[in-house]
């Protein structure tokens, strides 16, 4: 007599550990999906660090703009190119406030003005760290790299940020609403 493969235990153990490794499967692959479908669908340019007119780098970068861009940021990443990052640019000028919540990544952060100034950096933000960090000046755009990045380029208050977004949303008056 043959028996089916639901009531052989053998069989049915073998079904149950297929059924929790495809489940382990999607879980481990659909955040890394979603979260590539978001950076191809991000707009990204390069910005341009300057100080007393020397050039100190150039980063291409991820343009946060819109709401849901700026909510998500770079959550979830488990790793990003040295001279990568994104810029966050608001459409006035704000005391920003940013925090660390599902972010895997030390970031530095710098917080620029509607000039293009650095009015802050913040560096080595703590990964998955729920504490704001606050800009304590109005700024219009803030811009995450890797943590320490801002150290290795000289990175200083004062310095000058060249991006094309930065530019369009203060001539135009646009950036991301809440």
């Amino acid at each position: 007599m043959m028996t089916s493969a639901c009531h052989n235990p053998v069989m049915k153990m073998m079904w149950n550990r297929a059924f929790g490794l495809l489940l382990v499967l999607l879980m481990t692959v659909t955040p890394l999906v979603a979260c590539k479908a978001q950076q191809a669908e991000t707009q990204t340019e390069v910005v341009r660090i300057d100080s007393a007119g020397r050039e100190k780098g150039k980063l291409t970068v991820e343009v946060a703009i819109d709401p849901r861009t700026q909510e998500r940021g770079l959550m979830f990443r488990k790793d990003m190119p040295k001279d990568a990052g994104m810029i966050f640019i608001f459409p006035d000028n704000v005391i920003a406030k940013f925090w660390m919540k599902n972010t895997l990544l030390p970031l530095d952060m710098v917080f620029i003005d509607q000039d293009g100034r650095i009015v802050k950096i913040h560096e080595n933000a703590i990964p998955e760290d729920e504490t704001p960090i606050y800009s304590q000046f109005p700024c219009r755009a803030v811009l995450e790299i890797n943590g320490g990045r801002a150290r290795e380029m000289r990175l200083e208050v004062g310095d000058l940020v060249f991006s094309d977004a930065l530019d369009k949303a203060v001539k135009f008056g646009t950036g991301a609403v809440e």
